[in-house]
């Protein structure tokens, strides 16, 4: 009896004995496998896990071709989240049809139906594959419902299926590994995730044709955007941002006719313009987060949303915009420098304050200039990208000061106070 058997033959309802007992037992393990074993059982008992599920994969593979399965791991609470785990020990029930690697990798042999088991302590599943070198003939695109118009602007998702000479008696699904195009002039294109294959995301109103091609064979099916989109909502309306908190923003179409659809956020273009020479906040327009906006200041600007040739703006500020009543360099005055001989840099920084609070980095957007010095050793930088670096190339004493133009705020100055620096 190997020890991963002798472990679970000796049962212990407590799962801190479970631990000893796996302690003590492993050191008569005679193989990496049965170590594994038992340490995936102390996981198991240690995280509370109840069940295991198999997920990836395919369930039809041609000879020599392979795929990889990955495990989840999930407790019994309604609201957990299944956990993808490492270490689980794969099986394969008959190894000259399809073998399986203790990574999830398998890999097709000989045609025929196999099934993949996985363990995880004392947790199983499995999946069933098929090997088949029949050869793929034709290829057939599945639109939801048949219908073949799309809303501008909208999303659909299309399927293909595989038609197999000689063994495949039914179509087989092959959406996820099919090389999906569009024929589009206005920007119509399909999702490149391969968690959505196959999604279609439509433009302006065109006729298309959009193809699905594996192994040299294709199919295509033509799609009718129509000219339906009236306007565009941006929700919510409100343009107040709290500082440093993202905020999602959504896309809500009214189309010409009634087309039952709740939102086209992830089909239209974001955009954010902001007049100051650092943007106050950023606008992602990438999936899967497009439409959200992240505040990195106290500004203001126009968020802009279009799809064709329908576009809706919104302006957004974040709240308490406009009160800075006060800038300063963050150093004390005076500054002490040991000079070590050697050409060295100290970079100066200049904050927006509101109230007493620190609400933005100006260093960037104010001018930096000499007020006094008693050698031209010490220099400081009013280039865009070196702002406030003070270079040092021997003892001496300067005075700077820094001033900023708050542009969003009808261009107030601040004067921060100066800052002496004595280099010895």
């Amino acid at each position: 009896m190997n020890c991963f058997k002798r472990l679970l033959s000796l049962h212990q309802p407590c799962k801190v004995k479970l631990v000893i007992l796996t302690l003590v037992v492993i050191a008569g393990c005679d193989s990496n496998s049965d170590a594994q074993r038992l340490s995936n059982l102390v996981t198991v008992a240690d995280a509370s896990y109840t069940s295991v599920e198999l997920q990836d994969g395919a369930e039809v593979i041609k000879v020599g071709e392979q795929i990889s399965f990955t495990v989840d791991a999930s407790t019994a609470l309604a609201a957990a989240v299944p956990t993808t785990v490492s270490g689980a020990i794969f099986s394969s029930s008959d190894i000259n049809v399809a073998t399986v690697e203790n990574n999830g990798t398998v890999t097709g042999v000989s045609d025929g139906d196999v099934t993949i088991t996985v363990n995880y302590g004392n947790l199983i599943d499995t999946a069933p594959v098929r090997v088949s070198s029949a050869q793929l003939s034709a290829i057939n695109i599945i639109v939801p419902g048949d219908n073949f118009n799309v809303n501008e602007c909208d999303a659909v998702q299309l399927s293909a299926e595989g038609i197999f000479a000689g063994e495949e008696s039914e179509p087989r699904a092959i959406t996820s590994s099919v090389v999906w195009g569009v024929s589009s002039t206005t920007g119509a294109v399909f999702e490149p995730s391969a968690d959505s294959k196959g999604l279609f995301r439509a433009r302006s109103a065109e006729a298309v044709t959009v193809t699905a091609t594996l192994d040299n064979v294709s199919g295509n099916q033509q799609l009718n955007v129509l000219d339906n989109l009236v306007s565009i909502e941006i929700s919510p309306d409100t343009g107040e941002l709290a500082n440093g908190s993202p905020l999602q923003y959504r896309a809500v179409p009214t189309y010409s006719a009634e087309a039952g659809i709740a939102e086209i956020t992830d089909n239209v273009d974001w955009t954010l313009s902001d007049d100051a020479l650092t943007p106050f906040a950023s606008v992602d327009n990438t999936l899967p987060s497009k439409g959200e906006v992240t505040p990195g200041r106290s500004g203001a600007g126009v968020l802009m949303v279009s799809c064709g040739d329908v576009t809706k703006s919104l302006n957004i500020g974040t709240v308490g915009t406009g009160v800075i009543n006060q800038v300063r360099i963050d150093r004390e005055s005076p500054l002490t420098i040991q000079w070590e001989g050697v050409e060295d840099t100290e970079q100066l920084r200049v904050f927006a304050f509101e109230g007493d609070r620190r609400i933005r980095d100006v260093t960037e957007d104010s001018d930096w200039v000499v007020v006094s010095r008693t050698t031209n050793l010490l220099l400081i930088d009013d280039d865009d990208g070196s702002k406030g670096e003070l270079t040092i190339r021997g003892p001496g004493e300067i005075v700077v000061r820094a001033t900023f133009t708050d542009e969003d705020n009808d261009d107030n100055v601040y004067v921060a106070p100066e800052l002496t620096i004595v280099v010895e």
